[in-house]
This record gives C-alpha cells, structure tokens and sequence, in this order.
C-alpha cells in the first residue's frame, strides 16, 4: 500500500493519520474489506440486512404456503368462492325463513299483528351490512343503498321460497 493509497484509507476509515503507522492502516483496511464481505459493515450494511429479513420471510411464508397447499389445508379462491356464495344463499334463506316463522309464532301466541315490511327492512339492512349477496362487498357509497336495497329484496325473497 503506498503512501497516498494510506492517506485515502484513513478518510475512509476515520483513522487519524498522525497517530497510524502504515501497518496500523493496512490492518484497519482488511479487517474493514472483512467485515464487509462478511455483510457486517459498510454504508449499505442496514439495507442490506433488511433484504436478508425480507427474503427469509418471503422463504418461509412460501415454504408454508407450500405445506398447506400439499396438505389440502389451503385451497385456491377459485375453487371456494362458489361454495361460499352458495352458502350465503342457503344462509340468506335460512335467516328469513326463521324470522318468518318466529314471527308467525309471536302473532299467534300474543294475537298481534307485526308489520312485514319493517321486518323485511329489518333484514335487508343485515343482509347488506354481511355482505349484501354473493361476489358483493359491503356498500361503501350511501347513493347505490336504495337500488340494491331492493335488488337485496327481490333475491332474499327468492331465495326464501
């Protein structure tokens, strides 16, 4: 190592140039090549521990992904999805069928009568707040409300009959 290699050294490696002996930089210089090759030090040594931990997450959440899927604990969206909208049919139904029946059992026994409209609203707003019907999100825009609403109607009473 020459001279004016030294003298750009010890910059680089904050060592005061009075107080180094040529050795004293040399040694300083390939335990800092060291700890670099070794990923221990250098300025992008933060990045680069940071992709260390992002790839050994991205291993084993793929690796985890890979045993569900070999053990049939994971299956794909398309092949559930229909299953799911089926039984949020039956489940729509079932609900219905249930308040109409409890319903009609609080009209007879206490010879009242309730009316079914505010009990359809009743259900329409629940139904909606779950999910509205199958393949649809919540309703996230007051204006679509009233038009599905009555889409809303019209399939929960086809689905209860």
């Amino acid at each position: 190592m020459s001279e004016a290699n030294a003298s750009t050294m010890t910059r680089m490696l904050s060592i005061d140039r009075n107080l180094a002996t040529l050795d004293d930089v040399r040694i300083a210089y390939v335990r800092d090549l060291r700890e670099k090759a070794a990923g221990r030090g250098g300025d992008g040594q933060a990045e680069l521990t940071m992709m260390r931990v992002r790839e050994s997450r991205a291993k084993a959440i793929s690796l985890e992904t890979q045993n569900l899927e070999r053990t049939g604990q994971l299956v794909p969206v398309d092949e559930i999805e229909p299953l799911l909208e089926q039984w949020v049919i039956v489940a729509r139904a079932e609900v219905g069928n249930a308040v109409r029946k409890i319903l009609a059992d609080i009209q007879g026994q206490h010879d009242i009568d309730i009316e079914q409209s505010s009990v359809d609203s009743h259900l329409a707003a629940a139904y909606r707040l779950i999910g509205a019907y199958p393949g649809r999100n919540t309703l996230s825009d007051e204006s679509d409300a009233d038009g599905d609403a009555a889409a809303s109607r019209a399939e929960m009473d086809t689905a209860a009959h």
